[in-house]
């Protein structure tokens, strides 16, 4: 159901029932949610690859689903969308405050959304994360979003809105100058679905960039 129709009829609901918009919008469902990561040392890896780490970028792939919620059923829900960019909006500050156990500490600083593909481009988005302690980032969690939970992402029959980190994708860390510190050593259980949970990551050793 369309985003917009859905707040019509929610609207015409708590009037009719009598309750005020604000106690009504409270107990309105959840439609958007996020996929999660999680950071670990790499296998040989010597010392805190994390070390220095001042920016995060972590950029996952839209799985069939995803792909066609945003280039086909919901174009509107794109960042550049006539919905979208207030989704974007709420969930830049949500993904680095949601109540999720082992959540790294951080602010988003962008979403960049490719949905046109070109060379060896995906469609995909990429979260660019800034964090104030490197050195609690090994066994922590990055939040991924936004994306529609699977209630609302109108997938085929047996599928369900996954992203995947793959070599296409990708994750990086930098240090305050722009170098590359860090990426993902291996890509084993690269793919998460969109939920409120923080159970069920997409796992990412990390290995320093030479």
């Amino acid at each position: 159901m369309n985003a917009n129709v859905r707040a019509l009829l929610l609207m015409a609901g708590c009037l009719a029932s009598g309750l005020s918009m604000m106690s009504c919008k409270e107990d309105e469902p959840e439609e958007f949610g996020f996929t999660c990561v999680e950071l670990s040392q790499g296998e040989s890896v010597e010392g805190d690859p994390f070390a220095g780490t001042y920016k995060i970028v972590l950029k996952l792939d839209y799985l069939p689903c995803l792909k066609s919620y945003y280039l086909d059923r919901h174009p509107e829900q794109r960042l550049d969308g006539k919905d979208g960019p207030a989704v974007f909006e709420e969930w830049k500050e949500r993904l680095c405050s949601e109540d999720v156990a082992r959540r790294i500490d951080c602010t988003v600083e962008e979403f960049k959304q490719t949905l046109m593909t070109t060379g060896t481009e995906s469609y995909s988005l990429a979260v660019t994360y800034i964090t104030p302690n490197p050195g609690e980032l090994n066994g922590r969690k990055i939040l991924w979003g936004p994306g529609p939970l699977p209630d609302y992402a109108e997938c085929d029959t047996g599928d369900l809105p996954f992203a995947a980190l793959t070599k296409q994708s990708g994750i990086t860390g930098q240090n305050k100058e722009g170098k590359v510190l860090w990426q993902a050593q291996s890509f084993t259980d690269n793919k998460g679905v969109m939920q409120l949970s923080g159970g069920g990551c997409i796992q990412a050793p990390i290995a320093p960039v030479n």
